[in-house]
């Protein structure tokens, strides 16, 4: 057996976390986004579809020996980049608003290392940009929005 260690997953049909998070506040109240803490936290947000690809590829390839692959995009972002990235996908140009107080226990940075998985041959096949135009696009169409 192995582990595949999953880090911040986001893209169609997922209606948790983040990035679901912040569309549907920028569905609700298009011209402000109110983000937790200070908006400097760090995610390596990784799409759906890379997760997919890196699963076959360590299904196929992987050691099955006790290992353990984190599957991330290689792509770390602030929580303040996300927000304009999500924003500037949805057409929209939002005042951001922070609470100045992050989450009890929550780490402030997440970053992985993805040597192992690499070595197996991954490489993302979806971009932080493309997945953010993927899921903004699902979005649109589940909440029938132009």
């Amino acid at each position: 057996t192995c582990t595949v260690r999953l880090f911040s997953v986001f893209g169609p049909r997922l209606r948790k976390q983040v990035v679901w998070d912040f569309m549907n506040k920028l569905s609700a109240k298009p011209d402000e986004l109110s983000i937790q803490g200070d908006g400097g936290d760090m995610r390596d947000l990784n799409h759906i579809r890379n997760v997919v690809e890196a699963m076959l590829l360590v299904a196929e390839k992987g050691a099955m020996t006790g290992d353990v692959y984190n599957v991330a995009a290689r792509e770390s972002v602030t929580i303040d980049e996300l927000a304009g990235t999500l924003a500037a996908a949805m057409g929209l140009s939002p005042r951001i608003l922070h609470t100045g107080v992050g989450r009890p226990g929550h780490a402030r940075s997440w970053k992985a290392d993805t040597g192992k998985l690499e070595s197996l041959g991954f490489e993302p096949v979806m971009s932080y940009g493309d997945g953010i135009a993927d899921t903004v696009a699902w979005f649109r169409n589940l909440k029938g929005a132009p």
